[in-house]
Formats: structure tokens, sequence, C-alpha cells
């Protein structure tokens, strides 16, 4: 990204929007310093993170923005587009990237500086974490599931027509019921 478009620049990091704005305001806060990505951060660069939040945060405001419509932080690799860390600081993000760009895939940075105090490291976390083996149901497992659950259905309607059926199972409802007269106690 070339320098006339920054928005911030100092000696550690420097702000521009993001090429593909998927909020009314998107930029990325970007260190000068090589990090691959969040897994590679360490507790010695929390106060780097905490900068890098700081001036996202008060460029959004300055452009208007309210506390509740601003999101800041990190995509979580495999999600990761580019291998250097960036910070990703938007409002009023629009609805249909919501949950695709700003929900699972990326890491808060409250999150990130959270687990870096008090773990020295983010990748045990978030690797656990994001494991798709061990999630319960992927996304196109889903559809899976419920044929699955569907099909438990149809095995026990079969079991239940090789059992006698119900009329033979119960000779006396059928005969009780058929000599009750029924009158019409209004009329």
């Amino acid at each position: 990204m070339s320098e006339e478009k920054a928005l911030y620049k100092d000696k550690e990091v420097i702000v521009f929007p993001d090429k593909d704005m998927k909020a009314k305001i998107h930029l990325q806060v970007v260190p000068f310093r090589h990090i691959q990505n969040i897994f590679a951060l360490q507790k010695q660069d929390v106060v780097l993170i905490e900068k890098m939040k700081e001036i996202g945060a008060t460029l959004l405001y300055e452009n208007g923005c309210r506390r509740r419509d601003i999101v800041l932080g990190f995509h979580i690799p495999p999600y990761t587009s580019v291998d250097h860390l960036h910070m990703h600081a938007a409002a009023k993000v629009f609805p249909r990237y919501r949950r695709k760009c700003f929900g699972k895939a990326m890491a808060p940075v409250k999150k990130v500086i959270q687990y870096l105090n008090r773990f020295g490291s983010v990748k045990e976390k978030y690797q656990r974490r994001r494991n798709p083996s061990k999630r319960r149901f992927r996304s196109h497992d889903r559809y899976d599931h419920h044929r699955r659950h569907r099909h438990r259905h149809y095995r026990r309607d079969e079991e239940e027509s090789k059992k006698p059926d119900f009329e033979k199972r119960h000779k006396h409802r059928r005969r009780r019921s058929g000599t009750t007269k029924r009158t019409n106690h209004f009329s």
C-alpha cells in the first residue's frame, strides 16, 4: 500500500483503509516489524498490540463512530490472506460480512491481549478451539446429520410395521367402541 493513502504513520505502525471494504469504515492497522500472524505473538508484543488497538479506535472515534459499532480484531489462521500481522478496525460492518469475516474467523483484540498476558501465547487457545476435527458438526455435515436422524425414524416406523397392527392388539377396545351408543345430550 502506498504511503500517500496512509491515515496515520509513526515508527512502529501504519494505518490505511482496507481495499476490500466490508464495513462503512474499514481500516487496517499494520506494524512495520514482521510478525507472521497471531500465533507468532509473544508476551512482549502486548505493548505493540495495545498501541495498535488505541490508534485504530481513536481513528474510528474521530470519524464519528459509536463504541458499540466498532470491531477490532485479527484473523485467525487459516483465515488469513496475508502472512503479515494486521489488525482490522471496522465500524458499521455490512450485514452479509458480520458472521463470515468478523465472526468466528476473527480473534478480538481484547481477548488476544488477555491470552498473551495470561498464557504468554495465543496459539494453544485458538488452535484448540479452531480444530475442525474436534467440532461436533461441521457446516457441510449438518444436512447429513439431519438425514441420519430422519432415517432413525424410518427404521422405527419399519419396526412398528412388523408388529401386529393396532386393531388386532386391542380387540377389546374395538368391541367396546362398537357397542357404545353415542347420544347427543343437548338436543
